[in-house]
């Protein structure tokens, strides 16, 4: 074998978990959906290569370029300028642009729209040793309910070189990012105790988590896992994964695994509040700027804005080198309503 400095470590990292208490609604499944799955297992003295990639963009309504589309009555829809105020007073300015006057007068047909974008990464490469790998992914476009997954895989790999060249390396990777414009929780939610005012606020989560491994002798051990379709907001949107490292037990003891491993997590949650920034029976003026119309009317429902209300970076890594008694690292998000 490759002559190496040996180290001794025990490296075991509890699950790290991040939750958040906002607004995190997945993306309902369009009426054709798709399952694909795939079961490996290979056993081998020499070389083996095995790989999987997996890229998947899901939206709640036809694709288009940004921004999202919200539940919310947006000002922007209003007459070019409006000058309203509340009964008695105080005056106060709406600024807005020009698009079509009359949607004051309307409720927005819009309930909300969720894109999710995920990805699933993995190479595993032996070269010149003797192989046992079993692998299973399991991909599914249906909506999910409970703690079911969308996407799903599991991989265990155990790894001797035969000689001074022989050596495994691989990584993985899981990608989940699910952003939402404001939400209408009558037409997103079965519970008739939702929030009030009848609107989930707008969020964005990204989270990314993986691991890599380069050894001499081993075992790996992992399992990924995430879902962001489901046909309500009532179903949370998570991410989990898991490694662990070890070495190999035969008849004669246990080696320790030697070489590097290493494991991470990046996240980044920004969830919305939602706030209401004109109350029913309020009057609004309207000057037209073009072909439109201007007069005085009055408000007959409740207009509400949403901006950030929440914004966390996280970021985890752990790493070892040399003999490696065990190592174990798990994370988990789940984005709560």
């Amino acid at each position: 074998m490759k002559a190496i400095q040996i180290v001794s470590l025990v490296i075991v990292a509890a699950a790290l978990m991040i939750g958040s208490a906002m607004a995190a609604i997945p993306v309902p499944a369009t009426v054709g959906t798709a399952t694909i799955s795939s079961s490996t297992a290979v056993q081998a003295t020499g070389n083996v290569a095995q790989s999987d990639s997996l890229t998947w963009i899901q939206d709640s309504e036809p694709s288009h370029a940004p921004p999202l589309h919200s539940a919310l009555m947006q000002w922007a829809q209003w007459n070019p300028v409006a000058f309203a105020f509340t009964y008695p007073f105080p005056f106060f300015w709406i600024p807005t642009d020009a698009s079509v006057g009359a949607n004051l007068m309307d409720h927005n047909n819009e309930v909300g729209e969720v894109r999710g974008t995920a990805g699933y990464t993995a190479t595993n490469t032996m070269v010149q040793g003797t192989t046992v790998l079993t692998k299973s992914v399991a991909v599914n476009s249906n909506n999910v309910i409970g703690d079911k997954n969308n996407i799903q895989s599991q991989q265990l790999i155990t790894f001797a070189a035969q000689n001074e060249a022989g050596q495994a390396t691989g990584s993985e990777d899981i990608l989940m990012d699910v952003a939402g414009a404001a939400q209408d929780s009558n037409a997103k939610s079965y519970n008739p105790f939702g929030p009030t005012p009848n609107y989930f606020p707008p969020f964005a989560d990204t989270v990314q988590s993986g691991s890599g491994y380069n050894i001499l002798l081993g075992t790996i051990d992992t399992a990924a896992g995430e879902r962001f379709v489901a046909a309500t907001g009532d179903q949370t949107i998570a991410q989990s994964y898991s490694v662990l490292g070890r070495g190999i037990t035969s008849s004669t003891g246990t080696a320790p695994m030697v070489g590097s491993m290493n494991a991470y997590m990046n996240a980044h949650v920004q969830e919305g509040i939602i706030r209401q920034a004109l109350s029913p029976g309020g009057f609004a003026l309207y000057w037209p700027t073009g072909p439109a119309f201007f007069g005085l009317g009055v408000t007959p429902f409740p207009i509400f804005e949403s901006g950030l209300g929440s914004d966390v970076t996280y970021a985890q890594s752990v790493s070892a080198a040399g003999s490696i008694t065990s190592f174990s690292q798990s994370y988990s998000f789940t984005g709560n309503k």
